[in-house]
């Protein structure tokens, strides 16, 4: 999405409250869903039968372009609208501020099937603590590289204070609801670093602050995750309707990704090799390295080098797809066969398989 304040009508365009979109049959969601743009407060406008959006008044305007992005299963096309600015906003510097991707305009969710859901979100800490080398994803334009990029980067995670509670309670303002967790605040903070010359740091400080990001992490076990057919043991020979899948454990985590001051980035460096020299040393019992044990000033060095970012996190997704759905006989024969293939990351599978319990 792109922001161009101000609008000024092109040679075929027309300077009008309205704009040339059909805004609510495009989107997949409800129109009535769609209470605000930021935070400016729209009303209902109904022309030849077909249902918009407009705001109140029109000081400024913005335009607003979908190119290759969807919004779940419906592509948006093309939208331009004049959106009203409140006259005490005249002084902020960007109109992103006001207009966000993240905030309403996309309600994107992580894929789940309701045997995959996980609703307890101390197993998403969990999960993160146990992998957390994730896949941090942008989708940044900028000139000379490409707009889609991911790196492989350690993340620390600093969890809410308060663990998001499920979505029956009303007070709650983080809510889980088909097992995702979404909220203004409440869950948590990662931290991570990455080279200055990565060109998706170059993307990221060319943005500035505030761009929504998505960060995969993934259970080390789910390359030997591939179920055979052969070992659903009831449901093969009875019907034959079978066929091969995988099984797999996932988070995925939304947030809008800033960067950090220099002294952030020396605790984000710190912290991050402490946490993983210790658990060297819960295996090993020898000596952890410390970050005092090298030079001060090759720290220093190594540190320019890099650039700290910290992501407030705004949406959690965790997938756990283990068999939960199958039968009692074809879950066992899935057990046995990833146990008979001899590997030690099938083990895992199979003993995640167990863990996991059938789906009730």
């Amino acid at each position: 999405m792109c922001i161009h304040p101000p609008w000024t009508p092109g040679a075929d365009e027309v300077a009008s409250p309205l704009y040339d979109g059909n805004f609510g049959a495009h989107v997949g969601f409800p129109l009535q869903d769609v209470s605000r743009v930021g935070e400016l407060p729209y009303v209902r406008y109904f022309q030849s039968g077909t249902p918009h959006l407009f705001p109140d008044g029109c000081d400024s305007y913005l335009s607003i372009h979908r190119t290759e992005r969807h919004c779940w299963r419906y592509s948006v096309t093309h939208i331009r609208k004049r959106i009203s600015v409140p006259k005490q906003w005249s002084a902020r510097p960007s109109y992103s501020s006001l207009l966000h991707p993240h905030d309403s305009l996309y309600t994107t969710k992580m894929y789940l099937r309701p045997e995959t859901i996980v609703s307890d979100f101390s197993s998403v800490i969990k999960f993160i603590q146990a992998h957390p080398l994730g896949l941090l994803t942008t989708c940044i334009p900028l000139a000379g590289q490409s707009t889609l990029q991911a790196s492989h980067l350690p993340f620390h995670y600093l969890p809410p204070s308060t663990l998001p509670v499920a979505a029956s309670s009303a007070s709650a303002s983080v809510q889980s609801v088909e097992g995702t967790w979404s909220g203004e605040e409440g869950l948590g903070n990662l931290q991570c670093h990455l080279a200055r010359t990565n060109p998706q740091a170059k993307a990221l400080l060319h943005a500035g602050e505030g761009e929504e990001v998505l960060i995969v992490f993934s259970s080390p076990i789910n390359n030997a995750g591939y179920i055979s057919p052969s070992w659903y043991t009831t449901t093969k020979p009875a019907t034959g309707k079978t066929v091969p899948t995988w099984n797999y454990a996932e988070v995925q985590v939304y947030g809008t990704i800033h960067q950090t001051t220099p002294q952030t980035l020396s605790q984000i460096v710190r912290t991050l090799s402490d946490t993983h020299e210790h658990r060297i040393k819960d295996i090993t019992g020898k000596h952890v390295w410390k970050t005092e044990d090298a030079p001060e000033k090759y720290i220093e060095l190594l540190e320019r080098a890099i650039v700290g970012m910290e992501i407030r996190v705004s949406k959690v997704g965790m997938k756990v797809k283990m068999s939960k759905e199958k039968v009692e006989g074809d879950r066992t024969g899935v057990v046995e066969g990833l146990r008979g293939l001899g590997g030690v990351a099938e083990g895992e599978v199979a003993d995640a398989v167990e863990s996991a319990g059938r789906m009730k």
